[in-house]
């Protein structure tokens, strides 16, 4: 039994060679202090977004009620929704896009004027 035990001890002290590699940072274990990416309704500028878009067309409903100078059918309202959903989604596609800034200010100034230009030919048909 007292030749094992020099072995044993020999084995535990014993360093082994590492080939040629430099030593590398310490890397934590990968977990994340990141918090969850957020749902398109938490953040709070595309609520905001939404929100008016939706209080514009909630604007022609409410004046109805009010007066009867506002006269708008089922087909301006779906109209009109389809037409700011289209223009919060490219404002929403645009920011989100990879481009640069002056490229995604110039593209939604370009959806702005595209969308006012719509309204108003609908509304009082400033081209034909």
């Amino acid at each position: 039994m007292d030749a094992s035990a020099p072995r044993a001890n020999s084995l535990l002290n014993a360093t082994f060679p590492v080939q040629n590699s430099p030593r590398l940072p310490y890397t934590p274990p990968m977990t994340s202090t990141n918090p969850t990416p957020k749902a398109f309704w938490q953040t709070p500028w595309r609520l905001a977004l939404w929100g008016a878009a939706a209080t514009l067309l909630a604007l022609p409903a409410l004046a109805m009620r009010v007066t009867d100078q506002v006269n708008w059918a089922l087909g301006d309202f779906i109209v009109f929704g389809a037409m700011l959903a289209l223009l919060v989604g490219g404002i929403e596609f645009l920011s989100a896009s990879r481009l640069g800034l002056r490229a995604r200010l110039i593209g939604v100034a370009t959806v702005l004027v595209v969308f006012v230009l719509t309204w108003i030919e609908l509304a009082v048909g400033i081209f034909g």
